[in-house]
């Protein structure tokens, strides 16, 4: 083995590549690594500032997507450890302002985009662009008059088949396993609601924060908390959010049952949502009340 040649690729972005494929080939676009921006965009004589266009010249997109004419539609971006540090978070600013310049859509993602598996074997990275292109698709559909032009888009709402029940009907509906055993759980007593309460808003850096909640008891009650990061990429990341943070704090509530943990003062739990609402733009409220329910 020659010790002068580097991998091209570390090991998270081996998997970030090969979840990218995964899709790519089925759906029948391509993913090229380590391509250079300015390869992908035309930068010259675009108004770009001097350091953009010298970093275009140097910098490459971690994975290009393109159609079947080999045009790029996206970029995928694997943010690991290193990005943290100033000098990446620099760079990571430069190429965000250049693709927005482009309008050319970049999606980030890290860790938890490529390892933690959902309902069909979806990773979030696999689901995002799996629903790029069904919207694509529904998108072109209302254009040919097959679907009503003031039909919304809705992943959630997208059918596969005629038979089967509600969790097979519904493959894009990340949550829909944790809703029905949720539901199966209050109507057997174990826990007091049929469903979760909370909110998702926007902090000053445009990011996404959430928390959800679920009573047990009258006083009791198990909650979750989580982030998503700002995205120059189309999709309904606020609906994505809301479905990651059901399926999250159904998981603490599996493991409540479990371990007998997990378990917030009601009283804590419902600070905790005021505070959120005083510090966040709304983007999502469902299910919440002040004050705990003692009926």
């Amino acid at each position: 083995m020659n010790s002068y040649i580097l991998p091209l690729l570390n090991g998270y972005e081996k998997l970030t590549f090969k979840e990218i494929k995964k899709v790519t080939d089925e759906i029948g676009v391509s993913v090229y690594p380590k391509v250079r921006i300015a390869d992908v965009l035309k930068i010259k004589d675009s108004g770009l500032s001097n350091d953009e266009y010298t970093y275009s010249l140097k910098a490459h997109f971690d994975f290009v997507i393109c159609n079947s004419d080999d045009r790029p539609e996206f970029s995928v971006e694997f943010d690991g450890p290193m990005h943290i540090k100033d000098k990446q978070q620099k760079n990571d600013a430069l190429k965000n302002k250049i693709c927005q310049q482009f309008n050319y859509p970049l999606l980030r993602v890290n860790t938890n985009h490529v390892s933690k598996k959902y309902r069909n074997d979806f990773t979030l990275l696999a689901w995002i662009i799996y629903v790029y292109y069904l919207e694509l698709a529904f998108n072109e559909a209302q254009k040919k008059k097959l679907i009503p032009y003031d039909e919304p888009f809705d992943p959630f709402g997208v059918v596969i088949g005629g038979m089967g029940d509600i969790t097979s009907k519904f493959p894009y509906w990340l949550s829909v396993d944790a809703r029905i055993k949720i539901q199966h759980l209050a109507q057997t007593h174990k826990i007091k609601d049929m469903t979760s309460s909370g909110l998702i808003g926007y902090d000053s850096k445009d990011q996404l924060r959430g928390i959800e909640f679920i009573r047990v008891n009258n006083e009791l009650g198990i909650y979750v908390e989580s982030a998503m990061r700002h995205q120059n990429f189309p999709g309904m990341f606020v609906d994505l959010f809301s479905e990651i943070l059901f399926v999250q704090l159904f998981e603490k509530v599996e493991n409540y049952l479990k371990t007998g943990r997990n378990l917030e003062n009601l009283n804590i739990i419902y600070t905790k949502v005021e505070k959120y609402q005083s510090n966040l733009q709304l983007a999502i409220s469902h299910s919440f009340s002040s004050a705990p329910d003692h009926d």
